[in-house]
């Protein structure tokens, strides 16, 4: 008797797995297209390290990082092929601290690494994250300073201002670069030119992500393009932000 029930829950699992399994590869076969690395506008680049992009974004003189990747020996093989000395990099802003937007931060050597102090709880283990129906604590692979929700800085001709958008991790944080360019990490998807949330089993909060991103389409600023961590860009934004909008 106890060896079938044995059996019973163990088959259990395995469907489970296989179900969950399933789910998130028809996630990533629809919903994961980054661009390939190349120039978006004038002074963005994209830099496609497997399945995420991160942004390169210069005013002729000043270069900053929007997230860092997987790999650091990949990322160095896309700033070779976009032509950008990675020592250029004077700051490196992270939307989030999963791995696959950190893993190639020591490309950039001489950079100052910025994570918001919401997300540093999570990276200092002081809160969980949920994924995958699962607690786990995420780790910074390179030392970071801390910054608040609202906080600008200028780089140059570079305007940056950090925007608390949690929901995919508790301190996720969207980026408005010079007024007009916004840079959501995962806190959102473009499915088929529109805004979506990322799927649930990987956000730590959904209603929380579906807040964050009604929260920017309701700020009242003209978008000029939206750049999104796994699902490329889009020069619609407020096409892609009219299922959000009051």
């Amino acid at each position: 008797m106890k060896f079938r029930v044995a059996i019973t829950v163990l088959v259990a699992l395995i469907v489970a797995a296989g179900a969950l399994f399933l789910s998130f590869f028809l996630y990533m076969s629809s919903a994961i297209h980054p661009v390939e690395t190349r120039r978006i506008t004038p002074g963005i680049v994209a830099l496609k390290n497997s399945f995420v992009n991160a942004f390169i974004v210069q005013d002729g003189t000043n270069a900053i990082a929007i997230d860092a990747g997987i790999s650091e020996k990949d990322l160095l093989r896309e700033l070779g092929k976009a032509g950008i000395p990675p020592a250029a990099v004077s700051h490196v802003f992270f939307t989030h601290s999963d791995g696959d937007h950190t893993g190639g931060a020591k490309a950039f050597s001489s950079a100052v690494f910025l994570l918001s102090d919401e997300e540093a709880k999570l990276a200092r283990h002081e809160v969980k994250r949920k994924i995958f129906g699962m607690e786990m604590y995420n780790t910074m692979p390179v030392p970071y300073k801390t910054f608040h929700d609202g906080q600008t800085w200028k780089i140059g001709n570079i305007r940056v201002e950090a925007i608390l958008t949690p929901g995919h991790t508790p301190g996720s944080t969207s980026f408005l670069v010079n007024g007009t360019d916004l840079f959501t990490g995962d806190l959102m998807i473009l499915n088929r030119g529109k805004a979506d949330i990322t799927r649930k089993l990987l956000n730590n909060d959904s209603a929380q992500s579906s807040n964050s991103i009604r929260m920017l389409a309701n700020r009242g600023v003209n978008y000029a393009r939206i750049m999104t961590a796994h699902s490329g860009v889009t020069f619609d934004a407020k096409g892609a932000f009219s299922g959000f909008r009051n």
